[in-house]
This record gives structure tokens, sequence and C-alpha cells, in this order.
């Protein structure tokens, strides 16, 4: 290894359980927290950005890095905002890290218009949180793409908030159209979308409420995208 690439690169051991101790390299400037340090079956875990780092490095699958025994404990994480409300319809949310955001309602409906409402958040939230499973799922299965482009849209009957007990508040029905421009096959593609619809944690937390969800996955080609309209 020259001086140059050894002065971005960190060795460390990661241990098992039960298991043989594995040289591995981490590239320290594609990792966000440097991962100088040596890991244990648990924090290993927890330092999964650092897993990431090798894999991208490498070429190494996650299953060559870390034993499939550790995937039969919870591997827990916890994430934390902070809200306030001046008993208007409008609620600051503070991410800590980032700028403040504000869901507010339409002047229609009592609110101040100062932001979108909480559900059509929850919406983007979907979108936002397909495409963070899209884009680590395609990279473990070799799938190029350049990128994805939605248009979405959601229904509710409005009686469930007024009040109205047997009619649920949240949402009837989601539709999302999603094109994802790539030169990759539609069978490969096909294969993307099971395993990111079976991963997505927004996903699975509205379907699993019982809403319907249709989310129509598009192939787009590159070439055809960048012809004049």
């Amino acid at each position: 290894m020259n001086s140059s690439l050894s002065s971005y690169i960190l060795y460390c051991y990661i241990f098992f359980h039960s298991a043989p101790s594995k040289k591995v390299i981490i590239d320290s400037a594609r990792c966000a927290n440097g991962c100088a340090k040596l890991l244990t079956p648990v924090n290993t875990l927890a330092n999964i950005n650092a897993i990431d780092c090798i894999s991208s490095y490498l070429g190494y699958k996650m299953s060559s890095v870390i034993d499939e025994k550790d995937f039969q404990k919870p591997i827990i994480r916890r994430k934390a905002l902070s809200a306030s409300n001046d008993s208007s319809l409008a609620t600051i949310i503070d991410f800590g890290e980032f700028e403040t955001f504000i869901y507010d309602e339409p002047e229609i409906h009592g609110g101040g218009g100062k932001g979108p409402t909480p559900l059509t958040g929850v919406l983007a939230a979907l979108c936002a949180c397909e495409s963070v499973t899209f884009s680590r799922t395609a990279k473990e299965m070799a799938f190029d793409y350049s990128g994805i482009k939605y248009q979405a849209a959601f229904t509710i009957d409005i009686r469930g908030r007024l009040g109205v007990r047997d009619v649920v508040p949240h949402f009837q029905t989601i539709k999302i159209e999603a094109r994802v421009s790539t030169e990759e096959t539609a069978s490969d593609l096909a294969k993307v979308v099971e395993e990111t619809e079976a991963r997505c944690p927004v996903f699975n937390l509205i379907k699993d409420a019982g809403v319907r969800i249709n989310i129509v996955w598009i192939r787009q080609s590159e070439e055809t995208e960048q012809q004049p309209q």
C-alpha cells in the first residue's frame, strides 16, 4: 500500500461473537465519523456507516462483514426532536442539527398557511424514505440509476377528524408514481423495488395501518428523458 493511500486508510478489527477476528479496511475519507477505533460486535452494528464505508471501498456484501447471528437480536437506534405550539394550528418542529420547520393548516381550514399540513408531511416522508431505502438497496444489488421523480397524492375522509368514530381519521388511500431514471432492465428494477418496499420503514408503517397504498414504479430511460419535448 502506497503512502498516499495509507494516509487516509485506517485499519481496525471487528470481533464477532464466538468467531475469529476479521481484519478490514475503513476509508476514513468516506466515513462521516472517522471510525478510528476498535469495534466490538455491539458498536460494530451501532456504527453501520463505517460498515457502509467498508462495503463501498472493498466491494464487500454486508453479510460478509457482519455475521448473520448478530441480526438475531434487536438493533435499536434512537432519534429525537422537539416541537412547540402556541395554541394555533401551527407547530414548530426543531430537528436539532437542522433548521426549524413549521407544519400548519391552510387559512381556509382555520390555519395560518405557514407550512404544509402534517398529513402532507407524512406523504413527503414516504417519498423520502422510499428514496433512501431504494438507494441503499440499489447499491447492494449493483443497480445503477441516476434519480427518481415522484408524483404523490392521498385521500382522506374528513369525517374521522370531525369525530365520527367508525371512520378512520388518517389516509384512506395513497397513490404514488415513481419514475426511475435508469438503463437497467425492467426485471432488475422490479427486484430492487420488491426489496425496497419490504425494507422501507415509512411504507410499512403506513401499510400496517391498513392504508391502501399503490406505488407505480416506472422505468424511465435516461436517453428518452433527455430528448426535447
